[in-house]
Order: C-alpha cells, then structure tokens, then sequence
C-alpha cells in the first residue's frame, strides 16, 4: 500500500511538471501583413477642388512576444511590442485637367497586451497604446500647384482580435483585425487660408506568423 502510494505521487508530480514546462512563457518573433484602410472616407485636397476616398493598400508589421503567461487552466495573456506601416492613397484622380494623389503612411511602435484562450485555435482580444506619426503627401501634375508634405506625430490607442492557429509548439499563425486610433488631429493648410482637419484611425485585416525560440 505504500510503495503504490508513493508510486503515485511520483506520477502526479511528474505529469504536473511536464505540463508546466510545456506550457511555460517564452519569447516569439513573429511577422504580419495585411490590408489596411483608414476612416477619411472623404479627403479634400488643398491644391484643387475635390473630395476622394482614400482606398485601402497595405499593411506590415514585426513583433517581439512574451508569454504566454497562464492565470487560469484555460486562459493566459502575454504581451507584444509592434512595429508596424500602413499605407494608402487616393490613387490618380482628375479635376478640371489636373492630375493629382494623395499618398497616406502611417508608423507606430505600439505594446499590445493579449488575452488568450489556451488551446490549438485560440481566439485572442488585445489592446495597444504607443507612438507614431502620419504622413500625408500631396502631388500634382500641374507645376503651378506646390506640392504638399504634412508629417505629425503623437499618441497612438488601439484595439484588437483574432484567433490563433498553433500548427508546433514553435509555431503559429494568427489571424487578426486591429483598429489603430491616431489620438491627435492632424491639420492640412496649403496657403493658410484653407485648413482640414482630420483624426486619423486605420483599421487592419491580416495574418500574422509567430515563431517561438
């Protein structure tokens, strides 16, 4: 009776260490890209008259994890940094003969805290908070017309969500959607008599590979 009671133990605690060691944090790189679009459904330009949609173009980031950090059997969170660029434009238009586009970058480097559901498909939500800047160009085919330059930078807040597809226990593939608030107006004055102001957000639709070391 007392060699199965330790016999036992011994188990247990063995199955308890290989559980915790196999689902311990670390840290992962991982890399995304996706689409992006950006609320300014409507941008007027400075130079000429006109409002166009800016169209969705694309999206990439890199990130460093770690975790991921259990708190329940079933649940845990770990955290990011993000470096991420986003691009779009209004692509070439015409007014009154002029050529003319409106070219949108935006950067940030932002720490994203995840909630995680433990399993091989995980759904995730996360939230963001960082740096960044927004730049916007403005060219046009007419010499008479000044190109334009517009570049800010502040604070940035986002929010997020996905599911996560773990294919090793290095590697998985996240699906993601993520709404990045850019948390400053950005204003647009081509000879001062003409200001627009924006405040900019982007929202993204794309996948991410994470690979743990």
């Amino acid at each position: 009776m007392r060699f199965q009671t330790i016999f036992c133990l011994c188990f247990l605690s063995t199955n308890l260490l290989s559980q915790d060691s196999s689902t311990s944090a670390r840290f992962s790189l991982g890399a995304a890209a996706g689409i992006a679009h950006y609320n300014v459904t409507n941008y007027r330009f400075t130079g000429i008259f006109g409002s166009f949609p800016l169209k969705p173009r694309y999206s990439a980031a890199a990130t460093i994890t770690y975790g991921i950090v259990n708190f329940v059997d079933q649940a845990g969170f770990e955290i990011s940094i993000q470096a991420s660029y986003s691009y779009s434009s209004t692509g070439s238009v015409n007014w009154s003969g002029v050529d003319a586009e409106s070219k949108w970058e935006f950067s940030e480097i932002m720490v994203w805290p995840r909630l995680i559901v433990s399993g091989s498909l995980s759904p995730f939500i996360e939230i963001g908070i960082g740096l960044g800047s927004v730049t916007a160009n403005e060219q046009y085919s007419n010499s008479y017309i000044e190109e334009v330059q517009h570049s800010t930078s502040g604070p940035k807040l986002g929010i997020g969500g996905g599911i996560s597809l773990r294919l090793s226990d290095c590697l998985r593939v996240d699906g993601y959607s993520q709404t990045i608030h850019f948390l400053k107006t950005v204003e647009f004055s081509a000879n001062r008599n003409n200001w627009i102001s924006y405040t900019p957000a982007t929202f993204i639709v794309g996948a991410r590979i994470v690979y743990s070391l």
